[in-house]
């Protein structure tokens, strides 16, 4: 079976991150999965953004969560792209790819659930490095696929995983051995891993068989 070609952020090392303009470059790119990263702003909607500091990708200051929808809607990147909310990325995939959402923060899980019953038709993975965040998610809805975000303890993981039902784990591609990939495929569990970019690490993390590669330049898959 081919090895998932995933977009990071759309296709962060072509056009910014996050940004509605770098998930039409990924879907140009045909990717098979595009990750996001959403965060909660003042007024309750989802906002399609990696960091909780606006400074670090933005015109803007302070934190994502003080602002309200307006004025995140007033900001851009550092590149002058809007910055997207769930629903309008949700719009442009539809069912073209699956749309893996990273929670980011607290109470992400509710929302977005609610988010996701506007578009039935959607390809769907929850991920988050927050367990409790993804319990939280399999509270309220047992069936949703959802992955664990890993950059740590890889035992952990697998055990929050076979807890959680989750269909994969996410984790950082140097820690992943042959041994843990072989366990975690018997137990019906996939691995993609992050953020795989140079063309050596590519062939190297194919080689291993891991399911997925997450990517800021899908082209090199």
């Amino acid at each position: 079976m081919a090895t998932l070609k995933i977009g990071h952020r759309g296709a962060k090392g072509h056009v910014a991150e996050n940004t509605l303009e770098s998930i039409k470059k990924a879907l140009l790119l045909r990717v098979d999965m595009i990750e996001i990263d959403v965060h909660l702003c003042k007024t309750g909607e989802l906002v399609v953004i990696h960091d909780e500091e606006l400074e670090t990708t933005t015109s803007g200051t302070g934190m994502v969560g003080n602002k309200s929808l307006s004025e995140i809607k007033s900001l851009k990147t550092k590149e002058g792209y809007r910055i997207p909310t769930l629903e309008e990325v949700l719009e442009l995939i539809q069912d073209k790819v699956i749309l893996n959402i990273e929670l980011k923060g607290e109470g992400t899980a509710e929302p977005v659930l609610k988010c996701l019953q506007k578009y039935p038709g959607s390809r769907i993975l929850i991920s988050s490095f927050n367990f409790n965040e993804l319990m939280s998610l399999r509270s309220l809805n047992p069936e949703i696929p959802v992955a664990v975000l890993t950059d740590d303890d890889l035992s952990i993981a697998f055990l929050q995983a076979r807890h959680l039902k989750a269909v994969a784990i996410h984790p950082y591609y140097k820690l992943v051995t042959r041994d843990y990939l072989a366990d975690c495929h018997r137990n019906g569990i996939k691995i993609n891993v992050w953020t795989v970019n140079k063309p050596e690490k590519i062939k190297k993390m194919k080689a291993l068989g891991v399911d997925g590669i997450f990517t800021d330049f899908p082209d090199r898959l």
